[in-house]
């Protein structure tokens, strides 16, 4: 019986004992439980940060330590690497309470979890940040890629002239940096915690909007190599030349909408048109209106005249000489198309001239330099200023036989004179040289002093067989000098 009542308080003392003991454990486990109950459960990670034994605001201190250890680095293509830091830019982080969350699922008394096997919890939490955009821009426009002075901008390909033709010119880059692309891509950096970003890989460098390849300026170089790069210089009179350049050909190219060169037709011919007027006045501005030559019997005589005895151009075998030269594109040397050349022998005059000395009385018809016929003559009359002889260089424009010369009509239908004559060769107006049968009855009278007071009518009186015989010599165009020595 006593052994019984032993065993009894035994087993109630070993029940009591465990019952204080779990009581203990259980009261050690609730106190450990709610003595952490501000802490995240071992074994529990979020954006890979150990969080046991931790509160929501160091995990928010940590989250904000890793997000604010943060820069940017911006790299140019010709230059060192720049980094923009958090402190440029304001960055920071900011908490949206999802950290809070995480902890508010745990149950303070289930602490235990973070110590068994197999137990892991692991989190991502979005990590916002903020950062002051006007001061990423200011950041930006600081750094020293961005500054006025270190950029250059591109360089458009262009059509310039070396070495003897068109060519185009390569593009160059530059490194003109176009800040709005820049500054979205540096915006994108920071929103997602990017840390590099290349310049030249965004495509933020201004590049130039016409290359080398462009279809325009190589079209346009073809056209004027092989319509306008020329030059064509003409050699006219007294050493004198008129030249057309590629500049000039230029000129007078058209344009279409497009920007493409062409050549009109109706454009060129006007413009051909006016350089062929210029080269006219130019080579008649050559000439003189003053001949000095030395006449049959040696004496020097100056004479001027109205005719244009030099230089004269044909203008439409110029115009379609000149038009077919443009048009076949290659540079030439040339003179112009003459309708008459300038006589280069005895100062303008040529060998071959009529020759009338009213001084003196006599006339010589030259040949080649030969005298061929000579003889005296009567001019017209010295003291009446309306028969006069008026001196000067004349060119014969005709030649008839058998003709009656008449004055001018009178008042009763007569005329002041009828001559008639066997050979007729004007060359002055109504002034030429006859035979004047007249003055050879009872004599001849030709020569001397015959012409002061009863020379003729202005014409040049001649026997008539010297009349006869220039007759059979000369041409008309020949030219007639006719002077006074006293």
């Amino acid at each position: 019986m006593k052994k019984k009542s032993v065993r009894k308080i035994v087993t109630i003392v070993l029940v009591v004992f465990m019952l204080l003991l779990i009581l203990g454990a259980a009261g050690v486990y609730l106190y450990y439980g709610y003595v952490h109950k501000d802490e995240f459960f071992k074994s529990i990670t979020i954006n890979g940060i150990s969080c046991g034994g931790l509160t929501v605001d160091e995990v928010e201190d940590k989250i904000r330590e890793g997000a604010e250890n943060y820069s940017l680095t911006v790299t140019p293509k010709d230059g060192e690497p720049e980094i923009i830091t958090t402190d440029m830019i304001n960055y920071h982080y900011v908490s949206d309470g999802s950290v809070q969350n995480y902890f508010n699922q745990q149950k303070w008394y289930e602490w235990i979890k973070g110590y068994l096997n197999g137990y892991d919890e692991s989190y991502q939490v979005a990590v916002k940040l903020e950062y002051d955009q006007e001061a990423l821009k200011t950041a930006m426009n600081s750094l020293a890629f961005m500054q006025p002075d270190y950029q250059s901008p591109p360089v458009n390909s262009e059509m310039v002239y070396q070495d003897g033709q068109y060519v185009v010119t390569a593009a160059v880059d530059g490194n003109q940096v176009n800040s709005d692309i820049l500054y979205e891509a540096l915006k994108k950096a920071v929103d997602e915690a990017g840390t590099a970003v290349s310049v030249q890989d965004i495509g933020a460098y201004v590049m130039p909007t016409v290359t080398q390849g462009d279809t325009l300026l190589n079209a346009n170089c073809n056209v004027l190599n092989t319509q306008t790069n020329m030059t064509i210089t003409i050699d006219l009179p007294n050493d004198t030349k008129m030249t057309l350049t590629k500049d000039d050909f230029l000129s007078w190219m058209s344009i279409d909408e497009a920007g493409q060169y062409y050549r009109d037709d109706a454009v060129f011919n006007e413009r051909i048109a006016a350089f062929v007027a210029q080269m006219k006045d130019a080579v008649s501005a050559a000439n003189s209106s003053s001949y000095t030559f030395t006449g049959a019997n040696g004496g020097t005589h100056t004479l001027s005249t109205k005719l244009n005895l030099g230089w004269a151009l044909s203008t439409d075998e110029e115009t379609a000489q000149l038009t077919q030269d443009i048009y076949a594109g290659a540079s030439l040397e040339r003179e112009p198309k003459y309708s008459r050349r300038r006589i280069a022998e005895n100062g303008g005059i040529g060998n071959t001239f009529a020759e009338v000395d009213l001084s003196g009385q006599h006339m010589w018809y030259v040949e080649d330099g030969v005298v061929k016929m000579e003889s005296d003559i009567v001019s017209g009359t010295l003291n009446i200023a309306t028969s006069k002889t008026p001196p000067g260089i004349f060119k014969l424009y005709n030649k008839e036989k058998d003709r009656t010369l008449k004055g001018t009509m009178q008042a009763d239908g007569t005329y002041e004179y009828q001559s008639k004559v066997k050979f007729w060769m004007p060359f002055n107006g109504g002034i030429g040289f006859h035979d004047a049968s007249w003055r050879e009855s009872g004599g001849s009278f030709f020569g001397g002093t015959y012409y002061i007071d009863g020379g003729s009518h202005g014409c040049i009186n001649m026997p008539t067989d010297r009349a006869g015989q220039l007759y059979d010599l000369i041409s008309t165009g020949c030219i007639v000098v006719c002077y006074y020595t006293s």
